[in-house]
């Protein structure tokens, strides 16, 4: 099938975006495309890094014999099945056309705006023409208001399509920060406009509105930056800015490239229209989560709930806009102590005091927030979102920022505050200390991402498609601390390591804490390879202050120093031997399971004397399902050694609680290994930051989970909160006597 796409526009805006839109999505349809319309054009120029066939001609009126013999020599010579119609000026050219020598072709027009003026007669008569088979509306306010000009018979033709945005992880980034070309310092509030300098955009509304805010409510830490074509109406605008002696406040950029783009960057989201379909500007503003303040035209009131998801206001109604612009201002500045720097609770500042200074102060700063917000709205979220509810100049893209940075290492901040937290947490005498590692998975959806790959996570489990990594935690007592973390990157990347690499290179570079006489070292099946046990067996000749040992599930297929197998040691052991015992399970749940064991002491190949323990859960299992345990603990009972093993779980559980209870990887990052990585290392540190805030308020040697550490710091905030109000109406109270 072939489409002809025929547009008048000879500038550019959200109509022209939309048709881009379209372009890029039809060649999946097995459509071919081509576009009709006037050269030297934006809309050429762009066009034409697509996969479509221009046929553009020099400006003609669209009722001229020019452009109908154009058009009707493009119709027939390339066989078009489909003619789309993307203008008024369009739609005048096709009837002129059809009428004087009969196209004969299904055609399709895309009404996308209101006009304010009159509809005349011969207006009324070309969108009545009855070789226009659809009428395309894109929204309910369109169609209902467009429908008042149409026919009983044509308003069968109406359909409403809603204008739509890419969406995927490709959009272009910013070709720079507008704060830093413009001069606009971070402490500012900064409202974004997005709009041609048009009648229908009713600028002039938007100019009043920071005039109303500047000069009537004293605002002065405020900037606006309007982008959009300047025009003929452009002269005036300037006028009404200097008369209001708002030069200082107030930046007109002209056409900008990818303007969207610019969205995450303002505080605020401004739309002044005083008619518009549906403008693509606001759709693209709920993309990025941005706070928006529109007036109530197109499909504003279709989306919008005023107080929920944005502030609508009447059209001219720039007081009005003033107040709700206020509303947001007042939230992101410093209004609700839990928002603002200069509120952030004493007990939080204290949390970070001590961090590694391996940036600037500002960065150290931004990143303080966003492990803090991390923590005061739980759940997977995106930057976006937690950007929202930040100071006004930390905005999310200094987040991204942030996490693009390469002059500091998540990695070293786990560990720093892994050592902190262990320094401050109660430990009994001669406590052992356990390091455990595991491996995890964030799944992905839609395009492949660099670094995420197809496994299984074991056999009886169905394949996932997601980012793996490899965790190591400390447990003593009833504590778990997660101390480090690596990526496991596909094979085919340059710097692939496997996971076992991986985890022995954490386990040589972890120091533990002086208290600790005895570090164990533990995995499942898929770290009890000889290479580990060599490791840990390394470290125990190196360290002559305490005693390292190793608990390793192992496979069936090791063998012994007389070259017998393992399994078939366990297929011939008499059932007669294992013995019952119970096992208690995680220590904050206060039960136990129960187990049939059997330890015995042996020579492995390239290990030397272990103790291997067969575990089995019920006594009729056969010996596919009996777990091997080895270790180096040969002074140990079989029982205490399977109680030891069943420490590992406690990791399964962290990680499941740092993924539902705080976000785990969830953040909005590109394609970038080492953006992903720091993504992910922010829910260890706010993990981190809850036992360090909330350490006091959990009974001595009781356990706790994830969400009963965010209770206590809520509870924490607000009763900061409440002292902080007294202290201010005290002040207040006194400087009034």
């Amino acid at each position: 099938m072939t489409v002809l796409h025929v547009s008048g526009a000879r500038s550019w805006g959200g109509n022209e975006q939309q048709l881009m839109y379209l372009m890029d999505e039809l060649p999946a349809f097995n459509v071919t495309q081509k576009l009709f319309c006037f050269e030297d054009t934006r809309l050429e120029e762009e066009a034409s890094k697509k996969d479509v066939e221009i046929l553009s001609v020099p400006y003609y009126k669209p009722y001229s014999s020019e452009y109908r013999n154009e058009l009707y020599r493009i119709v027939r010579e390339n066989k078009i099945d489909i003619i789309h119609l993307h203008t008024s000026d369009a739609v005048t050219g096709y009837v002129v056309t059809d009428l004087l020598k009969k196209l004969k072709t299904r055609t399709l027009f895309a009404r996308k705006g209101i006009r304010g003026k009159k509809t005349s007669l011969l207006s009324k008569y070309k969108y009545n023409y009855r070789n226009i088979d659809t009428i395309l509306c894109i929204s309910e306010y369109v169609k209902t208001h467009f429908g008042k000009i149409l026919s009983d018979r044509n308003k069968e033709k109406l359909v409403v399509v809603y204008n739509g945005i890419k969406v995927q992880d490709s959009r272009p980034e910013p070709d720079f920060q507008l704060r830093e070309k413009y001069g606009i310092p971070d402490d500012l509030f900064l409202l974004g406009s997005i709009a041609n300098h048009t009648a229908a955009k009713d600028l002039g509304v938007l100019i009043e509105t920071m005039n109303k805010i500047v000069h009537e409510h004293g605002i002065k830490n405020i900037r606006l930056i309007q982008m959009g074509d300047f025009s003929k109406l452009t002269p005036g605008f300037k006028s009404m800015i200097a008369e209001r002696k708002l030069e200082e406040y107030i930046i007109m950029t002209d056409f900008l490239k990818n303007a969207f783009s610019f969205l995450p960057q303002f505080d605020t989201f401004v739309v002044t229209s005083e008619r518009e379909g549906g403008p693509s500007s606001l759709v693209e503003a709920l993309y990025y989560k941005a706070p928006i303040v529109s007036t109530r035209v197109g499909v504003v009131d279709e989306v919008i709930e005023d107080g929920v998801n944005g502030f609508s206001v009447p059209i001219k109604s720039p007081g009005l806009m003033a107040e709700k612009i206020l509303k947001i201002y007042t939230r992101s500045i410093g209004h609700y102590p839990m928002i603002h720097l200069s509120y952030l609770p004493p007990f939080v500042k204290a949390a970070f005091r001590g961090m590694p200074g391996m940036w600037k102060s500002r960065h150290q700063l931004i990143l303080c927030w966003l492990i803090f917000m991390q923590v005061v709205y739980p759940g997977p979220k995106k930057l976006k979102e937690q950007a929202r509810w930040t100071p006004g100049f930390i905005t999310e893209w200094r987040f991204r920022r942030l996490l693009k940075a390469t002059y500091w290492s998540i990695h070293l901040l786990v560990t720093w505050f892994s050592q902190e937290v262990m320094k401050t947490l109660p430990v009994p005498e001669d406590a052992t200390l356990y390091l455990i590692g595991d491996s995890s998975e964030k799944p992905k959806r839609g395009k492949k991402h660099p670094v995420a790959q197809k496994g299984r996570k074991s056999k009886r489990h169905s394949f996932f498609f997601g980012i793996r990594f490899v965790v190591l935690m400390a447990a003593f007592d009833v504590y778990r601390i997660p101390v480090g973390f690596r990526i496991i990157l596909p094979k085919t990347h340059r710097d692939y390591q496997t996971e076992n690499a991986l985890f022995r290179d954490m386990v040589i570079q972890f120091v533990p804490p002086a208290w600790a006489p005895l570090v164990i070292v533990q995995g499942d099946a898929a770290y009890g390879s000889k290479d580990n046990m060599k490791m840990v067996q390394q470290r125990d000749k190196d360290d002559s202050n305490r005693a390292w040992r190793f608990v390793f599930g192992i496979a069936r297929t090791w063998k012994r120093e007389d070259g017998k197998s393992l399994k078939d040691f366990v297929k011939h052991l008499p059932r007669k031997y294992y013995k019952r015992t119970w096992v208690p399970k995680l220590a904050r749940e206060n039960r136990r399971k129960t187990f049939w064991i059997y330890g015995k002491k042996m020579r492995l190949n390239h290990i030397g004397d272990v103790k291997v323990v067969l575990s089995k859960t019920g006594r009729n299992v056969g010996p596919k399902n009996t777990k091997l345990i080895v270790t180096n603990l040969t002074e140990c009972t079989p029982r205490q050694i399977a109680a030891s093993y069943q420490r590992r779980w406690s990791v399964e559980v962290l990680m499941k609680e740092l993924k539902s209870g705080l976000g785990l990887g969830e953040h909005q990052v590109t394609k970038c290994e080492d953006r992903v990585e720091k993504s992910i290392g922010i829910a260890f540190l706010g993990y981190l930051f809850l036992i360090r805030v909330c350490r006091k308020n959990i009974q001595p040697g009781q356990a706790w989970s994830i969400f009963q550490l965010q209770n206590a710091f809520r509870l924490k905030v607000v009763t900061n909160q409440v002292q902080h109000h007294m202290l201010l109406k005290l002040k207040t109270l006194q400087n009034a006597a």
